[in-house]
């Protein structure tokens, strides 16, 4: 069974919390800091730790670094719960995603999808399209054991890989030494006709009248890599519900 804990010091807000994933089908017990969540996590198996930032008795990273050493990802996810104004988790936290408060119950819902996708589910695809190769060898990194990545520093490139095979997701540069990466949009359907979700991770911004044909956009210099890893993580799932997939 799926054993979900939330470690809240905000009762209003963990029983927000325990209410949205009653409406998914999950029970969650409730503790308020990080002494009562390190006694359940040695007594009970969890499969997902809810975690407030703004824990009274530790500092939330700490914590969460704790629980790392004791519990790989694959065991225990992890999903800061958060205010707009945090600091950022490190990416050797290996976050399943970071949610702002006050928590929407859609949003949520996307970030559980993604913790709990079925072990013998397929590694996603994700082609990823940008002309300078530290980025493509940084992102692959980051995303290794999350997606299986297909690297191009070309259109022509990116395009080849298409005719190969469907990606699930396509993470797009604007603009490349030969080229401009939104020409490749119109390119990004699957056998089905429906658009392959694409995330636009690039230096520059990107024209409004393109926002609408994608699904996330993220600026190089204002994002981190657990904010991407998050983003791909919570595109992926999105989509996985809107195609009917189960989430557990």
């Amino acid at each position: 069974d799926v054993k979900i804990l939330i470690c809240e010091k905000n009762a209003a807000v963990a029983r927000a919390l325990q209410s949205h994933l009653a409406e998914e089908g999950y029970a969650a017990r409730i503790v308020t800091d990080a002494a009562e969540a390190r006694q359940e996590i040695s007594a009970h198996r969890y499969s997902l730790l809810l975690l407030d930032m703004a824990l009274d008795d530790s500092d939330a990273f700490d914590f969460a670094r704790e629980v790392r050493r004791q519990e790989g990802p694959e065991s225990l996810s992890i999903l800061m719960i958060a205010s707009a104004s945090d600091t950022k988790a490190p990416l050797s936290l290996d976050l399943v995603d970071w949610i702002d408060k006050p928590v929407d119950g859609t949003r949520l819902k996307t970030a559980i999808s993604s913790a709990f996708r079925p072990p013998n589910d397929a590694t996603p695809l994700v082609l990823h399209l940008d002309d300078d190769q530290d980025t493509l060898e940084i992102t692959a990194s980051a995303l290794h054991g999350q997606a299986d990545i297909r690297k191009a520093r070309t259109l022509a490139e990116a395009r080849a890989l298409l005719e190969a095979e469907t990606p699930h997701l396509a993470i797009l540069d604007i603009h490349l030494e030969e080229g401009f990466g939104l020409d490749l949009l119109p390119h990004l359907f699957d056998d089905a006709g429906v658009a392959i979700p694409t995330i636009i991770y690039s230096a520059h911004d990107i024209d409004p009248q393109f926002q609408k044909q994608v699904s996330a956009v993220l600026t190089k210099s204002k994002t981190s890599l657990p904010d991407l890893k998050a983003t791909v993580r919570r595109v992926i799932a999105s989509r996985r519900a809107q195609d009917g997939e189960p989430l557990q």
